[in-house]
């Protein structure tokens, strides 16, 4: 019988940070607000006051919250971009790598062929625009430019379909990948991804939806089935 993964237990202070996060999704806490003090987050959790301590540090370290001097504790301005922190470490937590990257394989796949539909002029000059300057980074870039790079370059073609929505989850999709495209972009296979990239972008100028999807759905094959070769290896 093959090997059956353990169920992983939640700690106390996970389902505290999980609450306060929900309350902030809730618009229960606003930006700015004052969170309930420690006391009183035992008493609404049942909880000890170590794993309400616990809790905030980890809030705190990521931005979502900022404690003032005899003021006490506030949701920080900045609260919603910090929270997908979590949003990020709970996906990494339930789901496997490969998986998140096959999911981002078949939305960008439909990413492509949309923006052939929906892209302006101006959507079309900006993809070749970052196209080229990951062109220009193969020679002297770092690893992380060139693989920031690589993502703006995708986000300009999500920018082309004009889909908020999709381009939001190729972003969260696509900040999880991160290290591992960091990991498997040597300087031939970006090399090979900039000719997918003009490929694509040919595609997507002259209005082919099929062969924009057809050409991503090649190109991200080939970065998944790397990401696959390098996670089965660790």
């Amino acid at each position: 019988m093959k090997e059956v993964e353990k169920i992983k237990r939640i700690s106390v202070s996970e389902e505290i940070i999980d609450r306060i996060l929900k309350m902030v999704e809730n618009k229960d806490l606003k930006p700015g607000e004052a969170l309930p003090t420690e006391k009183e987050l035992m008493e609404m959790f049942g909880v000890g006051r170590s794993s309400v301590r616990e809790a905030l540090r980890a809030l705190q370290s990521t931005g979502v919250i900022e404690r003032r001097q005899g003021m006490g504790t506030y949701l920080s301005s900045s609260a919603g971009k910090a929270i997908n922190v979590f949003n990020i470490q709970n996906a990494l937590a339930r789901y496997t790598l490969v998986e998140m990257s096959e999911a981002r394989r078949i939305l960008e796949a439909q990413i492509a062929a949309l923006s052939a539909q929906n892209a302006t002029r101006e959507n079309i000059a900006f993809m070749r625009q970052e196209n080229a300057r990951l062109e220009s980074l193969i020679a002297g870039g770092t690893p992380e430019e060139i693989t920031l790079c690589d993502l703006s370059v995708h986000v300009a073609i999500a920018d082309g379909a004009h889909n908020e929505f999709l381009r939001e989850m190729l972003e969260m999709l696509s900040e999880i990948c991160l290290e591992a495209n960091r990991a498997v972009l040597s300087k031939d296979k970006v090399a090979s991804a900039i000719v997918f990239h003009r490929t694509i972008i040919d595609f997507i100028e002259k209005g082919d939806a099929k062969n924009a999807r057809r050409t991503m759905t090649a190109h991200l094959t080939d970065v998944h089935n790397r990401i696959v070769e390098n996670y089965s290896q660790d």
